[in-house]
Order: C-alpha cells, then structure tokens, then sequence
C-alpha cells in the first residue's frame, strides 16, 4: 500500500514537472498577491533592506528573487511530491 502511494507521488510529480517546464499554470507571485499582496510587497522590502548590498539599485530583487516568483506555481509541487515519493519509496518494504 505504501508502495502505491509513493510510485502514485513520483507520477503526480512528474506530471507537476511536466507541466511546469511547458508554463502551465499562474505563476507563484499572482496566487501570492492574490492571497495576502501586502506580504509580497513586505518580501521586496525585507529583500532590499537587508539582502542586497546595495538599496538603490536592487538587483538582487530583480535578477533573483524576480525569476523564481515569475516560475510556475507546478515547480514547488513537483518538488514537495518528488520528496514525498522518495521518502515513502525509501522507506517502505518491498
């Protein structure tokens, strides 16, 4: 039974990867704004107060943090369900 739901997490995320690498689906920042914008607004700011050593030209915001919030929402739940698969695959008897 274990078995199935691991190989049944390595498909799903597999298919979330799939999915992901053609840009399908919203990106991570518009069901973040749609779910709380002022925390994505609030990340900017702790992002240029205290991780870009230089405030007036934010380039850590725009060439880091900007590119992953631009990616597809399916790359996290590709991750999380690959991580599951093979905890439940490594962990379960054959």
């Amino acid at each position: 039974m274990t078995r199935t739901i691991g190989r049944a997490a390595l498909v799903l995320g597999a298919v979330a990867l799939g999915l992901a690498l053609f840009g399908v689906g919203p990106s991570i920042a518009r069901i973040w704004s749609q779910l709380h914008a002022n925390s994505l607004v609030g990340l900017q700011g702790f992002v240029d107060r205290t991780l870009d050593p230089d405030p007036g030209n934010p380039t850590i915001w725009f060439d880091q943090v900007l590119p992953i919030l631009a990616s597809s929402v399916f790359y996290p739940v590709a991750v999380v369900l690959g991580i599951i698969a093979i905890a439940v695959l490594a962990t379960s008897r054959s």
